[in-house]
């Protein structure tokens, strides 16, 4: 499986610039980076142009905007539109990427250039499934090519996992892992502050990011605007202000790092992994590189996410836990109440004997070992399907009304789809 770091350069050289190779291709600067102010033109190009040279090109230029690793924000992509442009600069060592020539600007408000750009192929790759993203594309005239960006992720992160030996044995009943608890993933809080009110920390491993922590708790609670309740509120108060727990599980420092975890020994501490995905709030399905983690230490989770992600995750074949655990939680919609029915799950767990446990263990091997092996399986050749055949479609439905000699159209007849997907599965 190819690397991630080198995941743009190898989609545009190997499916974009195949289909044109005009197509100008903008992605922000840094790994997971979402400042609008750090886009940057990755596609190969004789002439590197910057982005304002597009506006007064008469040259017709497709363009592809990447914003696949993170979730979709409507905030981010209105304000890309309203940035002025600024003097270009080289940033080919910090991007790592191998094409001659990059250069860093920020979006010029040239998108708002309707009567110039209407007739362009506008596309923009994200990593999720929303009525958000739906109404953004079409109030912009884009094209949505839609992908499991983390499923690459996570394929790169993990892939030293398949030689390993399994590792069975626990010494808790679950394992949480949390970073950051500030804004929409406040919600994390309200979990773990959940947990200690229920006495069931004592059965698990769980972390937060101690940094300022009780800085962060006070600015949650007292602020008005966000999404917790008045409720979670007082429990996150009564559980975590005044708490000096060290919230570790091995390390002294949380750190964005630990996204890209792949210590089995660490994986395997808890038996249950209490998943707690970066999308809680907001009715999106979009999942990351953390689901993943259970899946490749050999263990059943628990998804603390947005309702729905459970049936989204097994729509990639994967298997969850229905016949043990009540999952209903993934169809309820009140944040609070999606707490409530995940924690009374996991306190069911922290109520069995060790013999339970263990029988509970030997019961779910069948599904526990179908995850390994399907994510280090079929999986990839899924995900590489999806995200060929999605572009695919986006292209017919550009050419739509339109014919060969129209000054517009793409002209792909002569691309080998086929041979581009096994080129990525190998």
């Amino acid at each position: 499986m190819f690397s991630i770091n080198s995941f743009y350069e190898i989609i545009i050289k190997q499916l974009v610039l195949k289909v044109n190779d005009q197509t100008v291709c903008l992605a922000f600067k840094d790994f997971l980076n979402t400042k609008p102010s750090d886009i940057v033109v990755i596609s190969e190009d004789d002439k590197y142009a910057p982005l304002w040279y597009l506006r007064y090109s008469e040259k017709y230029r497709p363009i592809i905007f990447f914003n696949d690793q993170e979730p979709f924000y409507t905030e981010i992509f209105d304000n890309m539109f309203q940035l002025e442009y600024t003097d270009t600069y080289n940033v080919a060592d910090s991007l790592n990427y191998h094409f001659p020539g990059y250069f860093g600007l920020t979006f010029n408000s040239f998108l708002h250039d309707v009567d110039y750009f209407r007739h362009h192929f506008l596309v923009y790759a994200t990593s999720e499934k929303s009525d958000e993203v739906n109404h953004n594309m079409k109030s912009r005239n884009f094209y949505n090519w839609y992908y499991f960006s983390h499923g690459f992720i996570a394929l790169d992160w993990f892939r030293n996992l398949k030689y390993l030996p399994a590792n069975y044995g626990f010494s808790k009943v679950f394992i949480c892992f949390n970073n950051l608890v500030s804004g929409n993933r406040n919600y994390r809080l309200n979990l773990v502050a959940t947990i200690l009110e229920q006495k069931l920390d004592k059965f698990g491993y769980i972390s937060i990011n101690k940094d300022n922590l009780k800085d962060k708790v006070k600015n949650e609670i007292f602020n008005s605007n966000n999404l917790l309740s008045s409720r979670s509120k007082k429990i996150i108060f009564k559980h975590l202000y005044h708490n000096d727990n060290n919230f570790e599980i091995d390390k002294q420092t949380v750190t964005g790092e630990l996204s890209a975890n792949d210590n089995l020994e660490v994986l395997s501490l808890g038996l249950i992994h209490v998943v707690t995905e970066t999308i809680f709030y907001e009715n999106k399905l979009h999942l990351t590189e953390k689901i993943f983690k259970p899946i490749v230490a050999r263990r059943p989770f628990i998804l603390v996410g947005a309702p729905g992600n459970l049936s989204y995750l097994k729509s990639y074949g994967f298997k969850t836990f229905d016949k043990w655990i009540d999952e209903s939680y993934d169809n309820e919609p009140d944040p609070d109440k999606r707490i409530t029915l995940i924690v009374n799950q996991l306190e069911k767990f922290c109520k069995m004997s060790d013999s339970n446990l263990k029988q509970f263990q030997e019961e779910i091997m069948d599904v526990v070992e179908h995850n390994f092996n399907h994510f280090f399986g079929n999986f990839r050749s899924i995900i590489v399907d999806e995200l060929v055949d999605n572009y695919r479609r986006i292209l017919i439905k550009y050419n739509a009304g339109k014919d060969s000699s129209h000054d517009y159209y793409i002209n792909f007849s002569n691309v080998d789809f086929d041979s581009i997907k096994t080129i990525l599965k190998s």
